[in-house]
């Protein structure tokens, strides 16, 4: 059986992971502070043998997570475009977002800039790992799921199972 692992980033570790009994696992963590953290961080993924494909969980910093109002659902996407246009210094054509209906005048959004994924798949791979996909460890008061922030370069979101997004935070 072939594990699934998941890469958690924020501004001072790394948090290896992986899905046990279809719930993400803390597994291993690395810290960012000193010098070799990089040659550290290779020495961990070798050592355990992660990979080579990956989801990388995005720091909750770097997430916009707003409620957005709609006036109906064939409007949604036009109206959550139109406010994270005014709220962000972001155009819309350089975010990922994700939503999902919180009523039925109202949308949960996750927004992040296309940047960050850049910059989050150019660190990963520089230790020879696929990015799968983008998501974050988001709780039920910032997102009802895991938001799906797309695949990376390597791999469409059609070629991932359906139930990689689903919510295992439970």
């Amino acid at each position: 059986m072939r594990r699934e692992w998941a890469l958690d980033l924020d501004m001072m570790s790394i948090r290896v992971m992986t899905r046990d009994a279809g719930q993400w696992q803390l597994f291993a963590t690395q810290s960012l502070q000193g010098d070799d953290f990089m040659s550290d961080f290779a020495t961990l993924l070798t050592e355990y043998n992660v990979g080579p494909d990956v989801l990388v969980f995005l720091p909750r910093s770097q997430v916009l997570y707003r409620s957005v109002a709609i006036t109906s659902l064939d409007h949604a996407s036009a109206e959550i475009e139109a406010v994270l246009e005014m709220d962000t210094p972001y155009s819309v054509d350089d975010l990922e977002f994700d939503w999902e209906l919180e009523a039925s005048t109202s949308a949960r959004v996750a927004a992040v800039a296309q940047e960050t994924l850049e910059e989050a798949s150019t660190f990963v791979e520089r230790f020879g790992l696929n990015v799968v996909g983008f998501s974050a460890l988001s709780g039920s008061e910032d997102f009802p799921r895991r938001p799906d922030f797309g695949g990376g370069r390597a791999v469409s979101l059609t070629d991932l199972a359906a139930d990689d997004f689903e919510s295992d935070l439970d």
